[in-house]
């Protein structure tokens, strides 16, 4: 089974030592490709960008958003899901993968390669989900594997729900009763917080 790591970021200036920081680490430390998506439109720097195994598009959410004056107060999951519709459309080698985990870029995760390597995923699951969060609830998406055959037309029903990102998911498994798996809980070696100051040692 082949598996993606898709790393989401919203590269602003105040950003980008962080974001450099993790793609670096992941490219030190794993033997991923890294596809990386960066809704500010702003470079990384040449030793990421012209690295080899990264793959990087760039695009602007915020002219996006401009022209759909309906999301006034379109929050974190307006953006999230745009950044992996255009992921999806922009990369076509992600087509070749079986499963893409979405990675928010500001965890390192060290156990995660091992674990998924020992992984074993049924062919009828849908989403592989973080440790953190109900996914019937309430679906933490720090991490999040989709499978590929199924990502375009996921995208498009989370974004029919039009609610949180994590809440969609929940609704989505629920209402079509799509199957998933949890992982165990994946050390976070990365100093970096959330939005709302918390630290997640582990995802």
């Amino acid at each position: 089974m082949k598996l993606a790591l898709l790393i989401t970021t919203y590269n602003e200036e105040k950003r980008t030592p962080m974001y450099q920081e993790v793609i670096r680490w992941w490219l030190k430390n794993t033997a991923f490709h890294l596809f990386v998506v960066d809704s500010a439109d702003n470079s990384f720097g040449s030793d990421i960008e012209q690295n080899n195994r990264v793959s990087v598009y760039h695009f602007n959410q915020n002219d996006f958003i401009k022209h759909n004056p309906r999301l006034i107060n379109p929050g974190p999951t307006v953006p999230e899901l745009l950044s992996l519709e255009k992921s999806i459309s922009f990369f076509k080698e992600l087509h070749n993968y079986d499963f893409v985990f979405k990675l928010t870029g500001k965890y390192t995760l060290p156990e995660f390669e091992t674990t998924i390597q020992h992984l074993s995923i049924p062919d009828d699951v849908t989403f592989i989900c973080q440790s953190k969060g109900t996914a019937t609830h309430w679906q933490h998406t720090e991490f999040l594997g989709i499978r590929v055959k199924d990502f375009q037309t996921i995208i498009s029903q989370l974004k029919s729900y039009n609610t949180f990102f994590e809440k969609s998911i929940a609704l989505l498994i629920q209402n079509k009763q799509l199957k998933f798996i949890k992982l165990p809980p994946l050390k976070n070696t990365s100093t970096y917080v959330r939005n709302d100051r918390l630290h997640l040692t582990s995802i």
